[in-house]
């Protein structure tokens, strides 16, 4: 697999303090970010193409814009921050899940992180609109994006079969 970003876009980009395993914790929401969230965004027929186009830089031009395009980096950022914020001061051991606490600090209450959260989410669908925009907007490049296959795609096909 590969991705949109890698962990040195993701430390120069994030407030997140990235004073952890970078390599192991980081790896392990950026593989969730992009099977599920941009996964979810491009749908299955884009995101095929660009994990195609990824490896081999040059062999698809419109894939490499796609896979370069701000917004996309950035939506990818804040999926990686939704799914490891959660994990960030409760580590899942054998021993069950943790809280850890240091000498001078304090681990954040549920209610803290659940706006944390909820800021990097409205963050995300900003971004998600302008991917979304950027890929109506460059119809004719990615013809994947637009088209439905089955009837169970779309709530309106489903009902009318259109």
């Amino acid at each position: 697999m590969e991705f949109l970003i890698d962990t040195n876009y993701f430390e120069n980009f994030t407030v997140i303090d990235t004073d952890f395993d970078a390599n192991k914790k980081l790896n392990t929401h950026m593989v969730d970010a992009h099977k599920v969230q941009v996964y979810e965004l491009l749908g299955k027929d884009l995101y095929n193409r660009l994990q195609t186009a990824l490896p081999s830089p040059g062999t698809d031009p419109d894939a490499d814009a796609l896979a370069s395009l701000s917004d996309l980096k950035d939506f990818t950022l804040k999926a990686v921050e939704i799914n490891l914020i959660p994990f960030l001061n409760d580590p899942v051991t054998a021993k069950g899940t943790q809280e850890r606490t240091g000498n001078f600090s304090q681990s954040a209450s549920g209610t803290d992180k659940g706006l944390k959260l909820d800021k990097v989410r409205a963050l995300l669908e900003v971004y998600a609109m302008r991917v979304r925009d950027y890929l109506k907007e460059n119809a004719s490049k990615y013809p994947e994006y637009n088209r439905c296959k089955r009837a169970d795609q779309n709530f309106y096909t489903g009902i009318y079969g259109v």
